[in-house]
């Protein structure tokens, strides 16, 4: 039987452009009993989903189809915790039930006038944001031994700390599970040029859920540990069978600096039934929620936005 540090190290010399996904599920399949960290998402927890579009408020999103994991799996490419052709849910979750950093994050993620910087500034982005609710418990494992984070985030520290507290209780290979997990780590937080450069991390989501797992959660790349919430990517059958798609949110999005972005309250729908039934929400935000959205930006080290203009 092979050792983890052994597997460990032909995952980091693999050539992933011609290395096929059969092939790098096989390495992890050879994976012997490991130490690793997780959490259960109890019911009542929220998991924020966001999907972006430009320029306009866009008819098509009509229903929980709409802003959902991709129905069609065959279409669907590498992401950061699935292979080519299986889907995956992907949102962001607050490990203690912040709502408000999930959905700075889940906005933060996806869309485009952030992270393009061919955008203009006057230039707008629509997003809506759906928040499901869980009515039976997942688990999912965690990634949280990327230590280059613990000075930024507390949290994080906190749940390394527990982790390697009960890889202190256990039989496994201590040393082997944390150059391994480290590893796996450092795989999700890496910047990517290409989706092919997923294949590492989208082939352990693969593995935890052939154990059993629901799927994984880890820290946002792009973020970098300045929030305390969660990426978290699920099997559709976890969402379809545990989860309930509770509201949908839809803000507009103004950029007003170089990296200065406010997302105003644009239509909401908190009775979802069949399909979604926009309804103006009636209000501005208020100078309390200005104030926190500013410390979430800072916090995520964005610049601090402008006071909201009334619409």
């Amino acid at each position: 039987m092979r050792t983890l540090t052994e597997i460990t190290e032909q995952l980091s010399q693999v050539d992933l452009k011609k290395l096929s996904d059969a092939d790098i599920l096989a390495i992890m399949r050879q994976i012997p009993e490991v130490g690793l960290h997780g959490f259960h998402l109890f019911r009542g927890q929220r998991i924020l989903r966001c999907r972006t579009n430009l320029k306009e408020f866009p008819n098509h999103w009509k229903g929980e189809k709409d802003i959902s994991y991709l129905p069609d799996a065959a279409k669907a490419d590498y992401g950061r915790a699935s292979l080519r052709g299986n889907a995956m849910f992907y949102g962001c979750m607050g490990r203690h039930k912040d709502f408000e950093a999930s959905r700075m994050l889940a906005i933060h993620e996806v869309n485009g006038m952030m992270h393009d910087p061919t955008f203009d500034m006057e230039m707008e982005e629509y997003a809506v944001v759906g928040n499901w609710h869980v009515l039976h418990p997942l688990e999912v494992i965690s990634v949280v031994q990327a230590e280059e984070l613990h000075s930024k985030n507390d949290m994080l520290s906190q749940e390394f700390k527990q982790y390697m507290s009960n890889l202190d209780g256990t039989k496994v290979d201590k040393e082997g599970s944390l150059v391994f997990t480290s590893f796996i780590a450092k795989e999700f937080c890496k910047q990517v040029a290409a989706p092919e450069e997923y294949k590492i991390t989208a082939a352990f989501s693969h593995w935890a859920v052939e154990k059993g797992m629901h799927g994984v959660a880890y820290p946002s790349a792009k973020a970098m540990g300045d929030t305390d919430a969660f990426n978290v990517a699920l099997t559709p059958l976890a969402i379809e069978e545990n989860c309930k798609l509770q509201a949908a949110y839809a803000y507009r999005l103004i950029k007003e600096e170089e990296k200065s972005l406010i997302p105003y309250p644009f239509l909401g729908d908190t009775d979802i039934q069949a399909s979604f039934h926009w309804k103006d929400p009636g209000y501005l935000p208020r100078l309390d929620m200005i104030k926190e959205q500013v410390r979430r930006q800072r916090q995520l080290e964005l610049p601090a936005a402008k006071t909201a203009k009334k619409q």
